[in-house]
């Protein structure tokens, strides 16, 4: 799935229950905030490198939170290229990405998205790998719910 939505929307909830219920299944399955995932890739030498995408081509159930927060790199393209081409590659379909962007923009309202971020071949293999799901910005967050119960008392 790629969820994307606004902050607070419960992206992160729903992509981590995800994993739980694959975890509780007897998968193997990983939660990464896409900052410390390229943390865990870079430094490495080309055989650390490896031996990690190997790992998360591996993997039942892969998510990957807030794509599209921070700098985008040439070197963070590459590594979120080779992850998702890796799990292309293998045949794996638990993959779980959200962000705040959506997959594609909009440019008549000034609207951009992972693929104007990190250009069409990722935004074209997520839409490959990924189920789409938008969560709509109407739609009460749990935090926005929490502060008018607080406002309330």
């Amino acid at each position: 799935y790629f969820v994307c939505g606004p902050p607070g929307s419960g992206k992160t909830f729903l992509s981590t229950a995800i994993a739980h219920r694959v975890w509780l299944e007897g998968g193997k399955a990983e939660v990464y905030l896409f900052s410390k995932l390229m943390e865990l890739i870079l430094d490495r030498t080309p055989d650390q490198e490896r031996a990690v995408l190997n790992h998360l081509a591996r993997l039942d159930c892969l998510v990957i939170d807030d794509l599209g927060m921070g700098t985008a790199t040439e070197t963070k393209f590459e590594f979120l290229q080779e992850i998702l081409t890796a799990r292309y590659n293998a045949y794996k379909n638990g993959l779980v990405i959200t962000s705040n962007l959506p997959l594609g923009g909009d440019e008549k309202s000034g609207v951009f998205g992972i693929a104007e971020k990190y250009g069409d071949k990722i935004g074209d293999r997520i839409y490959e790998l990924c189920d789409y799901v938008e969560i709509d910005p109407q739609t009460p967050s749990a935090r926005g719910l929490k502060k008018q119960e607080r406002k309330k008392a």
